[in-house]
């Protein structure tokens, strides 16, 4: 030390072996990788993952290829508001935890030179690569020196099975895998060197990135530094918490710092709708099923067949762990060698611990449904064991061996006991891998312990290769089967027919689709009205959920408008396509027009409206509030839903033309329905209901507050209109309870059936398992569509003329003879501000879901101009601390000086 510094030559000693470290952590990395990659390219398999990868991931990915590109090549600064979101949504808080603003996203979308799938497979292996390359740099920071050791924890951390089921299936989720080292690297470096910049920017990276891998890795920090705190000075609390208290400071130093991110992205997650829900498992918040801990416990060392896994998938509450096999050995020495290690070790077992309780599974999902994807933190810890005991297990004294030994006896015959297995054949494979692991282990020990690193090296590299390969293997654990065919891939983002609807027109219009899947309008640049994202604003899945719309498939994931011909007026959709080959009943006022590709067809909305139409009246939110779903549906084309009273406007009068419609049932197939209960006794009971079909009206099967009972935590109805035997449209609505992932806690379901085809027809229901739920009852409505035409006139009487959509804008002319409320067809949002004539007007919240301002009698020019939420004060406070943060370095650095 000279001057209480480390001498220069130390530091180039220190540096020159941890490059050395990381040179040969890079050799094995690539090795191990170009294994997995092989493994992929073998059997024709994308590393875009059924459906999460293909259809979020890579599509938000795709989002910022598209953002980058017209930045840094058409020169260009796109908006961020974006309308193929939804009916529009932010893209930058929507897509946060989707790696939009992920550095290494952005790094891999920069080599144009490759396609957008081969740039999205090189962010996953960079995410892969950093995972080992973090632990390095922690052991570095931790003050461990022994090169073989931290090379054995980084392969054994990077390739175990918490980090391969992650990395490709949510390549977010591996995020906070290669965060949580850089973190504690930063506080072990601030608690040996004094120095606060590399875990002040770890901190501001992570949060960038994404907010919810900080909220896990603050968590994870926190316990971390608790720990060593108490065990650094033992019995000198004040020492203690003064160190806590030190790194708390920084993390709120970060965290304001990274403001400009921060409180945009916490604005909308709290506005989520997601955020007010209770899922998953809820039968204790203190301990799971028994079937859980059988299945963690056996596989912690052992790969495990991903099959039996990802469909029970509900009971492991994502708890993967599989530590490579060589991880045996440190984990039950760390807990019989007295003395050693009490801080990791304490940290194991609060994990362990955490682990087994759904509280914690609670905490570290933000409060939602219980998860613990955050067990990578296992490995982490048992890896950084290995490193600081690592010199201890060359020698073992004959108890050590004997207890090693009878260790792996117990274990191997407990997994047996346990039955988790697809087959007993791979658990004896996986067993083997552990016996062979040790006996090695004990042979080199006692025989050749000069070639002890060799062995070890050998023995983890083997482990991870095997782990790689057994996990993926069709003739393993098969999870190469949840990855899309490479010859599939453009297919699985293109082959829809809303591309046919691209440019159809100048104007701005949204499309609804026929065809069941969500996010891709995104992807081919569509207005569309499908949405699939985990940050939804909850006005808009609310909006879904108060119409009783059977397409709202989970509280995250809604296909669409179901096509019912009011609620596509209101969102602005002047298209509707589907497939050629299709039969089907089209919504009414489509007729059919000119198609960009004759494999799809496009029927144009000859009532459509733009995206401003005009009420002449309105009724109160709490008034909506007593109609059922498809009378909500009528209130709303003939009025503004708004939540102020009072306004210099007429109160509506709402009509209700929609008939109830009598039927008889005709059969019961293992299905009942009497009083209040809807039963099937068996996987697709079903229930045929007649019903003569008045003209001209579009018909509706209403499930009028029904509820799912018993054991099942979400069950299927479908709903099947036919005539003369010949099916003609079937919708299915999915019922779920709080217990589900997911849920859709919704009230009452209902079934849009089409229009026409008068006259006798039949109504099939058909439950997809055995079940039973609570019904009010079952209805049938006939909605006019003579009342739609005279509703839908009235609105487009006084429109938005001119109409310009910009970057974050929407401008257009109006006139209108009387005061009326002009509504938009875009989601309300407290980002938008709105300019009647240049002055600032107020933006009502109309519909439930959309914008309005008030107008008076006359001409007008109309202006809207978003914002993100937070974004102006986030930044004033980001710079703000930054500049305080350079005024005191400065003035430190001045002080040193003088």
């Amino acid at each position: 030390m000279v001057n209480g510094k480390t001498a220069p030559g130390k530091i180039n000693a220190e540096f020159r072996m941890f490059r050395s470290t990381l040179i040969m952590y890079s050799v094995l990395w690539l090795f191990c990788a170009g294994i997995l990659f092989l493994l992929f390219r073998i059997h024709h398999k994308s590393f875009l993952f059924l459906y999460d990868g293909l259809y979020q991931h890579f599509i938000s990915f795709n989002y910022l290829c598209d953002y980058l590109k017209s930045l840094f090549v058409d020169h260009h600064i796109k908006g961020l508001y974006n309308y193929t979101l939804g009916q529009g949504m932010d893209i930058f808080t929507a897509l946060n935890s989707y790696d939009f603003t992920d550095p290494v996203s952005a790094v891999s979308a920069a080599f144009v030179f490759l396609n957008r799938i081969q740039r999205y497979t090189l962010m996953i292996f960079i995410k892969l690569y950093l995972v080992g390359f973090s632990f390095c740099v922690y052991c570095r920071s931790a003050g461990y020196r022994n090169r073989t050791a931290v090379l054995i924890g980084a392969i054994a951390y990077t390739f175990s099975g918490a980090t391969l089921f992650s990395f490709a299936r949510h390549p977010n989720y591996i995020n906070w895998a290669y965060f949580l080292p850089f973190l504690l690297a930063g506080v072990e470096t601030y608690w040996h060197r004094g120095k606060y910049a590399p875990l002040l920017i770890a901190v501001v990276l992570n949060i960038v990135t994404s907010y919810y891998t900080f909220y896990i890795n603050a968590i994870l920090t926190g316990i971390y530094v608790i720990v060593h705190a108490l065990y650094s000075e033992s019995g000198d609390l004040k020492r203690a918490f003064r160190q806590v208290m030190q790194i708390v400071m920084i993390f709120l130093v970060g965290i304001l710092l990274s403001s400009v991110v921060m409180l945009p992205t916490i604005h909308a997650f709290l506005n989520n709708y997601r955020t007010s829900t209770v899922a998953g498992y809820l039968s204790s918040l203190w301990h799971y099923e028994k079937k859980f801990y059988l299945k963690v416990f056996s596989t912690l060392f052992v790969p495990f067949p991903f099959v039996d896994f990802i469909q029970s998938e509900s009971k492991l509450y994502y708890t993967r762990i599989s530590m490579n096999t060589l991880m045996f050995i440190p984990f039950l020495f760390a807990f019989t060698k007295k003395n050693r290690n009490a801080a990791l070790k304490s940290l194991i077992a609060i994990t362990c611990l955490m682990m087994s309780v759904p509280a914690a599974g609670r905490l570290m999902n933000g409060f939602g449904y219980a998860s613990n994807r955050w067990t990578f933190v296992l490995v982490f810890y048992t890896s950084a064991v290995l490193v600081e005991m690592y010199d201890t297990l060359k020698t073992l004294d004959p108890g050590e061996k004997k207890m090693l030994s009878a260790g792996i006896i117990v274990y191997v015959v407990l997994c047996l006991l346990c039955q988790v297995y697809v087959t007993y054949l791979l658990a004896f494979i996986g067993l083997a891998m552990i016996v062979f692991t040790v006996g090695v282990y004990l042979l080199t020990v006692q025989y050749r312990n000069d070639l002890f690193d060799h062995a070890m090296v050998a023995l983890v590299l083997i482990g991870a290769v095997y782990q790689t390969v057994f996990v993926f293997s069709p003739y393993g654990g098969n999870y190469l089967f949840y990855f899309q065919d490479e010859a599939l891939v453009e297919q699985s983002l293109n082959d829809y027919s809303s591309r046919a609807a691209l440019n159809a027109d100048d104007g701005f219009y949204r499309v609804e689709m026929e065809e069941n899947r969500t996010n891709v309008d995104g992807y081919l640049g569509i207005n569309g009205t499908r949405l699939w994202w985990s940050v939804i604003p909850s006005s808009m899945t609310e909006y879904y959920m108060d119409l009783a719309l059977d397409t709202v498939r989970f509280n995250c994931d809604i296909y669409g408008l179901d096509t019912r011909t009011g609620l596509l007026e209101l969102a602005g959709v002047r298209y509707y396509t589907r497939p050629a080959a299709e039969e089907g009943i089209i919504p009414y006022g489509y007729d059919e027009t000119a198609s960009t590709d004759p494999k799809y067809q496009v029927f144009e909305n000859k009532y459509s409206l733009p995206v401003g139409y005009t009420y002449s009246g309105y009724i109160s939110e709490e008034e909506y509030e007593q109609l059922n779903g498809i009378e909500k549906e009528q209130a709303l084309l003939q009025a503004a839903v708004l939540e102020e009273k009072n306004l210099p406007l007429p109160e509506a009068v709402i009509e209700q033309p929609m008939e109830q419609l009598t039927f008889e049932p005709v059969s019961f197939d293992h299905a009942e329905w009497s009083g209040n209960e809807l039963i099937s006794s068996v996987q697709g009971g079903q229930i045929t209901l007649a019903v003569d079909v008045p003209e001209n009206c579009e018909l509706y099967l209403y499930l009028k507050n029904i509820h799912l009972q018993g054991e099942s935590t979400n069950v299927k109805i479908s709903a099947g209109r036919s005539m003369d035997e010949l099916l003609l449209t079937e919708k299915t609505a999915l019922i779920t309870t709080e217990a589900f992932y997911w849920p859709v806690i919704r009230d009452d379901a209902a079934f849009n059936l089409g229009y026409g085809h008068d006259g006798l027809n039949t109504i099939t229901l058909t439950i997809s398992e055995e079940a039973r739920f609570s019904i009010d009852d079952i209805e049938i409505y006939a909605v006019p569509m003579s009342s739609y035409e005279k509703y839908v006139g009235k609105l487009g009487e006084y429109v938005l003329e001119d109409i310009a959509v910009g970057e974050d804008q929407i401008s257009g002319q109006i006139f209108v003879s009387e005061p009326r409320i002009l509504q938009f067809a875009i989601p309300y949002s407290i980002g938008w501000k709105a300019y009647v004539d240049g002055t600032e007007t107020e933006v009502l919240r109309s519909g439930g879901m959309y914008m309005a301002v008030l107008l008076d009698a006359g001409k007008h020019s109309v202006e809207l101009r978003y914002a993100m939420p937070y974004l102006k004060t986030g930044f004033v406070i980001s710079l703000a601390v930054l500049l305080y943060l350079a005024g005191s370095a400065f003035m430190k650095k001045k002080g040193r000086k003088s």
